[in-house]
């Protein structure tokens, strides 16, 4: 926990001197990087026993040490062109070449953590109109999913959002689902993505607003239904399996609560730049997906490749109010800061570097 604890502090202080005290574009550049080297540090120095699957991952890294180029190879072909049921081949070769230079798992998770923490400080780098707030929501809501749990996924975010968004914003439809394909041969759940760009660019109309206030509900209406058919269709047929204590209540909260803040302020965010409507596109989608964690918690796996876009969205809604008070503004931002870092302490995570 006390990391986690001097992560932020070191966030708040490194706003202090490079956003809040003269800012300027190459002060943002360097509160992004500094962010970034802490978080590679976080995810990458952490005991086997830190994350869920850090422990699994460590056996197939290893299993893939004795499996031939052939065979993987193999895999992913038969994966593409033959419908073979191999779990995310291009991970296990993906695997394989790194390998080649670096056979320690210790540095493996380090590589890991930059493959995903450097795009994603590019991404608040050149997207967030607050990196501040951007790398706080990080730290205290989904680096348990991004930094410590999930290899496959992490990297298939990394190529699929990060890097997708780009060719989303070029209208680039041939690249996008090129950089989806990639990212699922890491981990399939990146087609869930596929839609998005056609509703990224989705102009947002009070008949468009009322067809998404009709879908949400019936989405949680009828959720085991639709994710009964997605599950099918994606592959994942245990994810439509009820389980015992499912459901992001505390996440699903904070999606509404948002939802219904973006919605009030949702002018004023449009006029401040029409990319904003990819953000609130993400967010509707989120909401939809969310009421599936609670049937199978595994679909919080869809749910983050959308749910990221509030890295963009929530420092757009407290900008918002500061155009009008810049008081409000900040009192808003210092709120939300607070009830972050207050949910991070309720949730006390647990931390161990490697060596300890």
């Amino acid at each position: 926990m006390t990391v986690y604890l001097i992560n932020i502090l070191l966030i708040v202080f490194f706003a202090f001197f490079l956003l809040w005290y003269n800012p300027t574009q190459t002060k943002k550049k360097l509160f992004c990087i500094l962010i970034a080297i802490q978080w590679i540090l976080i995810s990458g120095l952490r005991h086997i026993d830190i994350g869920p699957d850090t422990d699994q991952y460590l056996y197939r890294f290893n299993e893939v040490k004795y499996t031939s180029w052939e065979q993987l190879i193999r895999s992913l072909f038969g994966f593409i062109f033959g419908g073979e049921d191999v779990k995310d081949p291009g991970y296990s070769l993906f695997v394989k070449v790194v390998q080649l230079l670096i056979t320690d798992y210790q540095l493996y998770l380090i590589l890991v953590a930059m493959i995903f923490t450097i795009p994603l400080a590019i991404y608040i780098y050149k997207y967030s109109s607050d990196p501040f707030l951007s790398f706080i929501l990080y730290s205290c809501l989904f680096y348990s999913f991004f930094s410590i749990t999930g290899i496959r996924q992490t990297i298939a975010t990394a190529i699929g959002v990060f890097l997708g968004y780009k060719f989303i914003k070029q209208r680039s439809l041939i690249k996008f689902l090129l950089t989806v394909g990639l990212s699922a041969l890491f981990h399939k759940s990146a087609l869930i993505l596929i839609p998005f760009y056609f509703i990224a660019n989705k102009k947002i109309t009070w008949k468009y607003l009322v067809s998404i206030s009709l879908l949400i509900p019936i989405s949680w209406l009828f959720k085991g239904q639709i994710l009964t058919i997605m599950a099918e269709i994606s592959g994942y047929n245990g994810y439509d399996m009820q389980l015992e204590g499912a459901g992001a209540k505390t996440f699903s909260f904070l999606l509404l609560a948002v939802l219904t803040v973006a919605l009030w302020r949702m002018p004023i965010i449009l006029k401040n730049n029409n990319n904003n409507s990819h953000n609130l596109n993400a967010l509707f989608i989120a909401v939809i997906f969310v009421s599936f964690t609670f049937i199978n918690q595994n679909a919080m796996r869809l749910v983050q490749y959308y749910s990221i876009f509030l890295l963009l969205l929530l420092p757009e809604i407290t900008k918002s109010f500061s155009e009008e008070d810049r008081n409000l503004g900040f009192l808003i931002k210092y709120i939300i800061t607070i009830v972050l870092i207050a949910l991070l302490i309720k949730n006390s995570p647990y931390y161990l570097f490697y060596w300890q």
